[in-house]
């Protein structure tokens, strides 16, 4: 990360793949959340467009009109949503730095909650649909929550997961030197990702707080999980050995 970090107190990573048509309404809540609430005192937004193959860059962009804390950075080829977001939180250069889904399905709310725990003393928050204290606007179906299920079981055995309800919500945020130290080590470019990143946490010892959020289904996933078992299968006990070998 640059050397001008301490000048920018947060950095939010958006990574995003065919949002043409969400993104500028989802920029402009986001900007308008973070001028308007008692939060840091200074922040950036950083858009990875993944090599999407409609607007989204253009989109992106036009929503900021030239405001200087918003950038979009592009990957020429579809590289997977954890590559996207490892470029975006290496170019990141706030003391604080975190990521969260392109449709804000974690209510904006959480930011103020993560702030909080990272200046407690947490070096990495995340947010959590399964803790108590969460609220579930618009549930995801029912059989997409019974896949989770099992894969949440199988990380956390495979992989060791240590007290983790929620691996794959995606928000999450980390102290400035702690997304420097495991940013550069992770490996997964695709959806694992944070299974990969929270065991590399977990691995040196980094403390991880599970909070609760407001969370709405806001639409279907683009991955079919089934079709997929084997790829996650292997790819957690890829993560294993990885994990073994540091």
């Amino acid at each position: 990360m640059p050397s001008d970090s301490e000048d920018i107190e947060l950095s939010i990573v958006v990574p995003a793949y065919h949002e043409g048509q969400g993104i500028r309404d989802a920029l402009l809540r986001l900007r308008d959340y973070l001028e308007t609430y008692r939060g840091p005192r200074s922040w950036e937004v950083i858009v990875v467009d993944d090599g999407s193959g409609d607007d989204t860059s253009a989109a992106a962009a036009g929503a900021t009109q030239g405001d200087p804390r918003f950038r979009v950075i592009r990957h020429e080829v579809n590289r997977g949503k954890g590559c996207a977001v490892k470029t975006g939180m290496l170019a990141a250069r706030g003391r604080y730095a975190g990521f969260m889904d392109a449709d804000l399905s974690t209510d904006l709310s959480a930011v103020v909650g993560a702030l909080s725990h990272l200046g407690q003393g947490a070096d990495v928050v995340i947010a959590s649909r399964r803790v108590r204290g969460a609220h579930i606007l618009v549930p995801q179906p029912w059989y997409r929550r019974l896949v989770s299920r099992n894969f949440r079981l199988a990380a956390n055995s495979l992989v060791g997961l240590k007290g983790v309800r929620d691996s794959q919500c995606g928000f999450k945020f980390f102290r400035s030197a702690v997304a420097q130290k495991l940013f550069p080590l992770l490996t997964t470019d695709g959806f694992l990702f944070d299974v990969e990143l929270l065991g590399l946490a977990q691995h040196f010892g980094h403390s991880v707080v599970e909070m609760p959020v407001t969370w709405t289904n806001r639409r279907q996933s683009k991955l079919r999980l089934w079709p997929l078992a084997y790829q996650v299968l292997r790819d957690l006990l890829r993560i294993r050995r990885r994990l073994a070998s540091l």
